[in-house]
C-alpha cells in the first residue's frame, strides 16, 4: 500500500509542471482573445466619439452661421426702418 501512495505522489510530483504549464498557456490565449475583443471595441468607440465631435462642430458651425445672418438682417432691418423715418420727414 505504501509503495502505491509513493507512485501515485510520484505521478502527482511529476504531472504538476505539466498542468500548471497547460493552464498557463491556456489562460494566455484566453488572455490574447479577450484583449484582441477589446482593442476591437476601443476602435469601434473611437470612431463613434469621433463622428459625434464632427456632428456637434458641423452643428456649432450651422448654428454660427445662422447667428451671423441674422445679424445681419436684423442690421438691414434698422436700416430699412432709419430710411423710412428720412423718407417720413
Amino acid at each position: 500500500m505504501e509503495n502505491f501512495l509513493t507512485v501515485i505522489k510520484d505521478f502527482i510530483t511529476i504531472g504538476m509542471p505539466f498542468f500548471l504549464a497547460g493552464g498557463f498557456v491556456y489562460m494566455t490565449r484566453e488572455l490574447g482573445r479577450r484583449v484582441e475583443t477589446i482593442e476591437k471595441n476601443i476602435e469601434t468607440l473611437n470612431k463613434v466619439v469621433i463622428d459625434q465631435a464632427l456632428s456637434t462642430q458641423r452643428q456649432d458651425n450651422y448654428e454660427r452661421r445662422t447667428d451671423m445672418t441674422f445679424a445681419e438682417l436684423k442690421g438691414e432691418l434698422r436700416d430699412l426702418r432709419t430710411g423710412l423715418e428720412l423718407l417720413k420727414s
